[in-house]
């Protein structure tokens, strides 16, 4: 038995969820969200309170990127990883830059635009418990200052730099190949179309608009069958509904820190 404890809108969830469904294997859903992270009995799976948590039999798996590679060595189907071991190096490469920083700058993002409004409608000691950062201080002390600030926290600034720095390298990663790590669809190209959707839904597609490369790259992730299983068949109305006033709310703000 294959299950996994996620809910919709995780970013990490939907990397593990492309990656499922790239691979063709079936599944079972346990939605964990909010309150449900921090359940004692979610806990002993997953102590850091996150999703995914992926549990095959009596095996356990934590941490998406690890649990995609497991999802690729432990199941039947379609290559996910290249086979020269150059371009698997490059695959590994995009994908470590993710645990190195991008989680944590569009995390920033998110937060600050749209689930910022969603802890400072929580009870006092309610949020301090579902506050982000169970084990993470730095990650805490984050989540706090975006809290209190907002979007005039100095961390949008950084976050939006490094993105606009992630779509100048994507550009010139994509010349002369349809996928980020050689020629064919990898772990990679599943990790970067959840990170390319959610700054989509922030509302920052203007970071590629005169990237022809990325911007193709991307239409054709959104054009694969796994695009729609993995990630809009999880988009619940009040998700859309919270990116959309999101854009309205925060778009003239976005836009200065974009062009500073």
């Amino acid at each position: 038995m294959l299950t996994l404890f996620h809910f919709g809108g995780a970013i990490c969830a939907q990397k593990v969820r492309l990656a499922l469904a790239e691979k063709g294997v079936e599944w079972e859903s346990r939605e964990c969200a909010g309150e449900a992270l921090r359940d004692p009995d979610y806990l002993r799976l997953n102590p850091s309170g996150v999703v995914p948590t992926l549990v095959h039999d009596r095996t356990v798996l934590t941490e998406s990127r690890i649990i995609s590679e497991y999802i690729e060595e432990a199941f039947d189907g379609p290559a996910l990883m290249p086979s020269d071991p150059a371009d698997r190096h490059r695959a590994r490469l995009w994908s470590k830059q993710i645990d190195d920083g991008l989680h944590l700058n569009v995390f920033i993002l998110t937060f600050a635009a749209v689930g910022r409004d969603i802890y400072l409608a929580m009870p006092a000691d309610v949020r301090g418990a579902m506050l982000p950062g169970l084990r993470d201080p730095i990650k805490r002390q984050i989540s706090s200052d975006l809290l209190e600030q907002g979007f005039a926290s100095p961390w949008m600034g950084m976050a939006v730099k490094r993105f606009r720095r992630l779509a100048d390298d994507m550009e010139a990663g994509l010349a002369g190949s349809a996928a980020l790590a050689g020629k064919h669809y990898s772990l990679a190209d599943a990790d970067y179309t959840a990170y390319i959707n959610r700054l989509t839904n922030l509302g920052m597609a203007a970071l590629w608009a005169d990237k022809p490369r990325l911007a193709d790259w991307y239409a054709h992730m959104q054009d694969r069958p796994s695009f729609k299983s993995a990630i809009l068949d999880w988009q619940s109305p009040e998700e859309l509904a919270s990116y959309g006033r999101s854009r309205d709310r925060v778009g003239e703000a976005l836009d200065a820190i974009m062009v500073e």
